[in-house]
């Protein structure tokens, strides 16, 4: 199904792009693809959600129970690597944490194959789709993101999470990198190794810290934070 998506994304990215003068991305690894692999030579880099980078360092609970995932049910985000993951979590005595789901079980096929399958393992919660308080109030709570998806734009959850100071486990691919920028507790992980993941979530679930500091420039120009930086590039163009 992923490789199925990827090729009807690529598609219609090639036959869109060539029909403007202009393309704007939300990420420098984007751009970096369109100039090279549909040979488009204007691409502007623009994130209207972009979080000023920081190193600074807060004091985390020692113990991590509670690790969000907030996401919609699609398969290139990669919920199986959890389900597996969850299979040997449950198998460990000491183990007494928590991977929670924001998807609707009822919303597409995916989501129904994917809750059926997984649903009896106690190390996941699905708490359904959630209104913005109701994130909101997830973010404030839980102790950790969890963020395994594939593919993604720019993932918004990483920036979110950023905002509410989370330390950040995350797929070790290329997207990760740039949205995370400059931050003092993030993971990077395999996106396709249940047993490696599941051995860093029993380690901080035990108190053990598994988190580092990463950094990454901020987009070359042309590089738009606001509206109105978008507006003034284009008319440049």
């Amino acid at each position: 199904k992923f490789y199925i998506y990827s090729k009807i994304y690529t598609f219609f990215i090639r036959f869109l792009a060539k029909k403007n003068k202009s393309v704007i991305v939300q990420s420098e690894w984007m751009r970096n693809i369109f100039i090279k692999k549909y040979n488009i030579k204007s691409v502007i880099v623009a994130n209207l959600e972009y979080v000023p980078t920081t190193n600074k360092i807060e004091q985390r609970k020692i113990k991590i129970k509670n690790f969000l995932y907030p996401s919609f049910p699609y398969v290139y985000k990669n919920f199986e690597l959890l389900g597996e993951c969850a299979k040997i979590l449950d198998q460990d005595p000491n183990w007494d944490g928590k991977i929670i789901f924001t998807m609707d079980v009822n919303e597409n096929k995916y989501s129904k194959y994917f809750f059926e399958k997984y649903k009896k393992y106690n190390s996941l919660s699905f708490v359904g789709y959630q209104s913005q308080e109701g994130i909101k109030k997830l973010y404030e709570t839980c102790d950790a993101l969890i963020f395994t998806s594939l593919i993604e734009t720019w993932g918004l959850p990483l920036s979110e999470a950023k905002k509410f100071n989370l330390p950040i486990i995350v797929s070790d691919l290329t997207y990760a990198y740039e949205t995370i920028g400059n931050y003092h507790s993030v993971c990077f992980i395999d996106p396709h190794n249940a047993k490696n993941l599941a051995s860093k979530l029993i380690s901080c679930n035990q108190g053990e810290n598994i988190f580092s500091s990463t950094s990454h420039p901020r987009p070359s120009s042309p590089f738009a934070e606001t509206y109105k930086e978008l507006l003034d590039i284009m008319d440049t163009k």
